[in-house]
């Protein structure tokens, strides 16, 4: 036997290689990237998002723990060859891509430094916040406040406009100083705010993260809007302070998403996973909102009132497109359809505070059109609901049943012939929704008998229309609902959403509660006449001076509860019980209505301006004689109610105008 016999020839081992063409997803799965550039095909069919190939930095620091010499685990592939090792003591880590890195280097060199400051700190930031640079011309400016620009300088972009530094804002009591937002911004805590913004749709540059002032004019205007709504319109348009801000807790955390995906970054921190239109949508209608309120009314002369109309006109363009968009998304998630509420809702509070008030009707309808849509596909159970889609659902059905109390348009005509005592009294509005108490300053057994009374006004005036005779059954519910509403009592209400031991907020809780109750009772009176059956009931005069006592009351509370708020900011009351109340109000009450609705408009939200105009008009009218309640029917069942309509009804068709006294 030979010896090559006897011993086989050992096979040669191959060695096994590595290779680094896959993207970064598929290297940190250890599976073979399918290689298609710029997203592999093997992460779109694993729904898993592309890191791409490019090659990726990332700052390392030393850890005590760690060996000279030595190297940590680590599961990127390739890590110690893109290590990058810094010096201890950088307590600012940011990980950015190439194209960032050029970005902010290409931003440094076109800086010019000469006389600026407010530098913030970052990883390839010059000097440290607070850090004085030598003045060298005696023209240079404060970065923070970048020079003014007339209106052709504006570009078609997202509304970016630079303003003089002396800009005057608003504070919470409604006058003017000249703030330049120089506050602490570690006090937003996790209300950060994105500093950039893009100025086309091609141009999106990736968002810093700030708490400090911006230090370019692309960053101006984002921050001191954003910060402006949340340190004071948040707080400003509820009544009563509550951690369970609608505006703070939804709206805003809303429009963070949005604002991530309008600049092509991924969402941190968010309530949702995937942004969809709608989270946009919120951001652009936040920023609009900001805008009109420090533009305030034409008549505050403003100095900068057409940049700021200019800014907040084109960010609600930009909102209402996107929720355009929004709705007709083929997909939305149960756990996220409320940001579609939310950015409606939006839509109608920026219409509220632009004043002109034209499309709040469309937005409420397609509102309650969505919340009945998305009820009936959670099988109406309300275990299914979650806590933010029925506050938002609840908010939604009392701004709705407040706009149907001021409309003037004929009511469709309502179908009642088959419906039962039980069924008649039904309403969107359940005991346990007390977030109508801070949210709007009324109980849900109040808003109930606002919406029973417009729902049997409307039933009753198609009745009439048609000549038809108003049921039994309805008469009787006409009448329950009058005893309901004159015996109601704060005493009554638990306010269970306002803590005990918190005093002042359940004073000015009650207080406004009181006001909402007397404005009903004043409502009810202008719709159905009882008076003959009512004898011992309060006039509609005395009631408006008591709506007036409470509302007065109200505001001396809130100087006690604005401390509560963080940011010292006083919230405004709802405008709706001082307008019913006032338009009934006899002369002599007059001028204490005149000086509470001049403390209103004091707030610089733009309807209230325009409420207060109806209000001297339907005055003006009550004493030419010419409005003596407009529509009337015959005494009805034995006379026992007589069909009207309010004062402000006939004035608002005179001029074909809709109003949101809110």
């Amino acid at each position: 036997m030979d010896a090559e016999a006897s011993f086989p020839r050992k096979k040669t081992r191959i060695p096994r290689t590595k290779t680094f063409s896959g993207c970064w997803t598929c290297r940190r799965r250890k599976v073979k990237c399918s290689g298609p550039r710029p997203a592999c095909q093997r992460c779109l069919n694993a729904n898993l998002p592309c890191e791409g190939f490019e090659a990726q930095l990332c700052w390392v620091t030393e850890s005590p723990n760690r060996k000279s010499g030595t190297s940590s685990p680590d599961p990127t592939p390739g890590s110690n060859r893109r290590r990058i090792n810094i010096p201890r003591g950088n307590n600012v880590l940011t990980s950015y891509n190439a194209q960032e890195v050029d970005s902010r280097i290409q931003e440094l060199e076109e800086l010019d430094l000469q006389g600026r400051s407010n530098i913030i700190t970052g990883p390839f930031s010059v000097f440290r916040l607070g850090h004085t640079v030598s003045q060298r011309s005696e023209d240079s400016s404060d970065i923070s406040a970048p020079a003014p620009v007339h209106e052709k300088d504006i570009s078609p972009g997202y509304g970016l406009l630079p303003q003089d530094k002396n800009d005057q804002i608003a504070h919470e009591d409604g006058t003017l100083s000249n703030d330049q937002y120089s506050c602490d911004m570690d006090m937003f805590e996790d209300h950060d705010i994105v500093a950039t913004y893009p100025k086309s749709h091609t141009d999106l540059p990736s968002p810093i993260l700030i708490r400090t002032q911006s230090v370019n004019d692309g960053s101006y205007w984002p921050h001191k809007l954003m910060s402006h709504y949340i340190t004071q319109l948040a707080d400003l348009l509820q009544p009563i302070h509550h951690p369970r801000n609608p505006f703070l807790t939804i709206n805003v955390q809303s429009a963070m998403p949005g604002l991530f995906a309008a600049l092509e970054q991924p969402v941190q921190n968010s309530i949702t996973h995937s942004p969809m239109k709608g989270n946009m949508s919120i951001f652009h209608s936040l920023m609009a909102s900001a805008a009109f309120h420090l533009r305030g009314s034409k008549s505050t002369n403003h100095p900068n009132w057409d940049t700021l109309d200019h800014i907040g006109s084109f960010n609600r363009m930009k909102a209402l497109k996107y929720l355009q968009e929004a709705i007709i998304e083929p997909s939305i998630q149960i756990e996220t359809s409320f940001v579609l509420i939310a950015a409606i809702l939006c839509q109608v509070s920026t219409d509220i505070m632009e004043g002109s008030m034209t499309e709040f009707f469309t937005h409420l309808q397609a509102c309650e059109r969505l919340c009945s849509s998305h009820l009936s596909n959670i099988a109406l159970e309300p275990q299914n609901i979650s806590p933010t889609t029925r506050q938002l659902a609840v908010n939604s059905a009392f701004i709705a049943t407040l706009a149907q109390t001021t409309t003037h348009h004929p009511p469709p005509f309502i179908n009642l012939l088959e419906s039962n005592q039980d069924s008649l009294f039904e309403s969107p509005f359940k005991t346990s929704d007390t977030s109508l108490e801070f949210t709007y300053g009324i109980t849900s057994t109040t808003a109930s008998f606002m919406y029973l009374t417009n729902k049997f006004w409307q039933c009753a005036h198609s009745a009439a229309s048609f000549g038809l005779t108003v049921l039994g059954e309805i008469t009787d519910a006409i009448l329950t609902l009058s005893c309901l509403i004159e015996s109601w009592t704060p005493s009554l209400e638990p306010f269970t959403s306002i803590p005990a031991n918190d005093t002042a907020s359940l004073a000015l809780a009650r207080d406004l509660a009181m006001s909402f109750n007397y404005a009903a009772r004043i409502y009810f009176r202008s719709c159905f006449n009882l008076e003959r059956s009512s004898a011992r009931s309060a006039t509609r005069a005395e009631l408006s001076e008591l709506t007036l006592m409470a509302l007065e009351k109200a505001e001396t509370n809130k100087n006690m509860t604005s401390r509560s708020s963080k940011f010292g900011v006083k919230g405004a009351s709802i405008s709706w019980p001082a307008f019913v109340a006032a338009c009934e109000a006899p002369p002599e009450l007059r001028p204490r209505w005149a000086e509470y609705w001049e403390c209103l408009i004091n707030y610089r939200i733009g309807n209230l301006t325009v409420v207060w105009s109806i209000v001297k008009d339907v005055w003006k009218s009550t004493d030419q004689g010419s409005n003596a309640n407009g529509f009337q029917s015959p005494p009805n069942n034995a006379e026992s109610f007589q069909l009207t309509e309010p004062k402000w009804s006939k004035v608002l068709r005179e001029a074909n105008f809709s109003i949101l006294a809110i």
